[in-house]
């Protein structure tokens, strides 16, 4: 159901190596203590809310289905080399740190809306909304349906390329910075479309 665990005393940690399932209610699942994973966790309907940050050395494996939400709300987040995220529902960055060295192969949405997420291996994404915050990294982000990059500031920076294989849509009232050496590639045949 649709709750909240919340973190009574400060070094109180959720600690999963099982499997963890979000299995019903449509809203939103809040977890507010540090989230660390070793295990496997599902979002099978509403939003699982991360509040409180946390490790990944497991997956989030085909866990996100349908309109399902993975939300990465404050804290630091620490997803390893041998986490994994994928799935076909939507994955929201709101606020916080989020460094990814694991797997990223999403075939849903991908949200940037606030706070930093760094993709430090390469990425597939499906699509890829920036509309606040901090992408960066020194992966290779390959967006392969379209890349829009609207409202809000937002920044893009790192080492790494971000692709959009799929085109590009900006929006000409956004403040859009790019720096510290990312590369943005419209590739041949593709079109980036500046309203």
């Amino acid at each position: 159901a649709d709750n909240r665990f919340i973190s009574g005393a400060a070094g109180r940690e959720f600690n999963n190596s099982g499997t963890f399932t979000k299995s019903v209610g449509t809203g939103i699942t809040s977890i507010n203590a540090p989230f660390n994973n070793t295990g496997t966790v599902n979002v099978q309907t509403g939003t699982l809310r991360l509040q409180g940050g946390g490790t990944s050395s497991g997956a989030a494996s085909g866990s996100i289905s349908g309109s399902a939400i993975l939300e990465y709300s404050g804290g630091t987040h620490t997803l390893g080399a041998s986490s994994s995220v994928t799935g076909a529902g939507t994955v929201r960055f709101i606020s916080g740190t989020v460094t990814i060295t694991g797997t990223y192969d999403f075939t849903g949405d991908s949200q940037v809306i606030g706070g930093t997420v760094a993709f430090n291996s390469a990425a597939t994404l499906t699509t890829l909304n920036l509309s606040g915050g901090i992408l960066t990294g020194a992966g290779d982000l390959n967006v392969t349906g379209l890349f829009t990059w609207d409202g809000g500031t937002s920044t893009m920076s790192g080492t790494g390329t971000t692709t959009a294989n799929g085109g590009m849509s900006l929006n000409a009232t956004t403040t859009i910075t790019m720096n510290l050496g990312r590369q943005l590639v419209i590739p041949v045949g593709q079109t980036a479309t500046w309203t």
